[in-house]
């Protein structure tokens, strides 16, 4: 997965990473305004980041959007869906985390 930071609270990309359904996360700045599942996990040696300069993450999604990264080629981990889901009535993950929202745990 790659994203500007590792998400906020449990909701979102958060709730992915604590699921183990993102690794490795490739960003410039894992820590956001409220990183509890970056910071959890990575104190316990249990996720696996990589740190890139912004310039480099910024050039790497730019490449992949032009068609400049052959799939077939790509040794190294890129960004899998598994479904696409539609969400009927979707909440903002500022309200989410607010509220304290934790993910379903039929995602684990």
């Amino acid at each position: 997965m790659v994203n500007n930071n590792a998400g906020n609270g449990y909701v979102g990309l958060a709730a992915l990473i604590e699921h183990g359904l993102v690794e490795p996360l490739v960003c410039f700045f894992p820590r956001s305004a409220d990183p509890r599942v970056f910071t959890e996990l990575s104190r316990a040696c249990r996720f696996v980041l990589e740190l890139v300069p912004q310039g480099d993450l910024a050039e790497r999604i730019r490449a992949g959007g032009a068609g400049g990264i052959d799939p077939e080629h790509v040794v190294t981990p890129g960004i899998f869906v598994r479904a696409v889901v539609e969400v009927p009535d979707p909440a903002q993950e500022e309200v989410l985390n607010r509220a304290q929202a934790r993910c379903p745990e039929a995602w684990a």
